[in-house]
């Protein structure tokens, strides 16, 4: 009975601790859903994310490569039933901050890294001639699926290969959780730069840095007992971001920290430049 007993208390405790972060509104973000970088609950039977047993997570992560680390992630935050209308949203807390207006009254968009493939659309269902680039196959099929008919563009290339090797200029630039995180921006700045129309403006969101912790930042794209695929991100404070900005030739640079609806939660960082 002690053994039942027990069983049943962890079986609430994590109900309990699901409906929590469920209510904080963190879609897709941290303990319950299966991603690349899974995390678990130590005294759970079974996995606090995809409900597997622990077992099945003692083996190796499948990935081998960067590709393959976001058609995981994709694969994760797709949602299944009827579809929604869609939205461009910079934070990581539906409905709260800024919108598209970021953008300005833009023709073309470009998205660097566009996942779901929802801002992508949301642009495109405006008539903006809205297009969007990232690295995993699964993402571009899944967006194809869903947002072709709305005349949106999904090309499937690495974000630096892609601005490197096209004439393509775009009216806006933008990464809402995308590629300006996860690129070097000494990188990706000038080829964005290039790829703006004189005026458009380039527009990124990310989680804000954690503190004392700045510049690149490596994770296990396979977790610790897979392969050796290293995935980077970049992290600063605003007034470092706006400083990047300026020194690859951006104008009327506008960085800031835009705070959770919560105290004490994670904010976002958002950056605003001309070119």
């Amino acid at each position: 009975m002690r053994g039942a007993h027990s069983y049943v208390v962890q079986v609430l405790a994590w109900i309990v601790l699901r409906l929590v972060v469920q209510g904080h509104g963190l879609r897709g973000v941290g303990l319950f859903r299966c991603s690349p970088a899974v995390t678990t609950v130590a005294w759970l039977p079974w996995c606090g994310s995809c409900h597997r047993s622990r077992k099945d997570h003692t083996m190796a992560d499948p990935t081998t490569d960067i590709p393959g680390y976001w058609d995981r992630y994709i694969q994760g935050v797709t949602r299944q039933g009827p579809e929604e209308a869609p939205v461009l949203e910079w934070t990581q807390y539906p409905g709260h901050g800024p919108g598209a207006e970021l953008l300005g009254e833009p023709s073309t968009a470009l998205e660097l890294g566009f996942g779901r493939g929802d801002a992508v659309a949301a642009l495109a269902s405006r008539g903006v001639k809205a297009a969007g680039v990232d690295v995993s196959p699964v993402a571009v099929r899944t967006a194809q699926q869903r947002w072709e008919h709305l005349g949106a563009e999904f090309h499937h290339a690495d974000v630096t290969e892609f601005l490197g090797g096209t004439a393509r200029r775009w009216e806006a630039v933008y990464s809402a959780w995308g590629a300006a995180w996860f690129t070097d921006p000494s990188v990706l700045f000038p080829l964005v730069h290039d790829r703006l129309e004189p005026g458009g403006r380039f527009v990124f969101s990310h989680a804000s840095a954690v503190p004392g912790s700045y510049g690149v930042q490596g994770m296990y794209g396979a977790g610790f007992n897979g392969r050796r695929v290293w995935v980077y991100r970049w992290a600063y404070e605003p007034q470092e971001w706006e400083n990047i900005l300026t020194g690859h030739g951006f104008g009327q640079v506008r960085v800031w920290e835009e705070t959770a609806p919560e105290e004490d939660h994670v904010g976002t960082v958002i950056g605003v430049a001309i070119r």
